[in-house]
């Protein structure tokens, strides 16, 4: 199993409907006379929108070729994403969003054995790209402060797809130009993230 390690920052920009008042609500329901009402208090915007970038690191990964042969050696090397989404608040300090992150391609790579019933041993190099949509909930924490660390979840879908590759000539068994095709698979997918917001500026986390 392959588990992943990343940073991922992000910026939202909110965009929504704010709690507001006009001249003729602060003296609704009496006169001038009776003096001056106070607006209402003013909450985070309903809608944001929000752009990621990140940065995964990857452990050992697990190859299985045909559904029966282990490959050795695996590895995959570092990726970069970015990625959009669209979120809302609930209250005060729960918010929900939609998002879709695209892991850009990389490569992977594993080692056949020399073994019975292999056609093609050597090492096996092809490029490796994810598309992932999660819907996430948070929590934050210290909502109105500069600074307000949350908690939150996710859960959707992913789609690995791996494109053509190689395996290299090893001088072995004498042959050449054998090619991997590429193929896609959707599967389940979660996320638990921790993080903090700061406030750039007026309307930009």
């Amino acid at each position: 199993m392959t588990s992943i390690r990343a940073l991922i920052v992000g910026a939202a920009l909110f965009a929504g409907s704010v709690a507001s008042a006009t001249a003729a609500d602060l003296y609704r329901g009496g006169s001038i006379k009776d003096g001056y009402v106070a607006m209402p208090a003013v909450g985070p915007a309903s809608w944001y929108v929000r752009g990621d970038i990140g940065y995964s690191n990857y452990d050992r990964p697990s190859m299985l070729e045909e559904g029966r042969f282990d490959l050795t050696n695996t590895s995959i090397d570092d990726q970069w994403s970015g990625g959009v989404g669209i979120g809302r608040y609930f209250g005060r300090s729960v918010r929900g969003d939609l998002t879709w992150d695209h892991r850009f391609e990389t490569d992977a790579r594993g080692t056949m054995s020399n073994m019975g019933g292999v056609d093609f041993p050597g090492q096996r190099t092809f490029g490796l790209k994810s598309d992932l949509f999660l819907a996430n909930l948070y929590y934050d924490f210290n909502m109105g402060g500069r600074f307000a660390p949350y908690i939150g979840v996710g859960l959707g879908a992913v789609n690995n797809k791996t494109t053509s590759g190689s395996v290299p000539d090893n001088c072995i068994c004498g042959f050449s130009n054998v090619s991997i095709a590429g193929a896609s698979q959707w599967s389940v997918a979660g996320a638990f993230m921790t993080g903090f917001t700061v406030d750039l500026r007026d309307r930009l986390h």
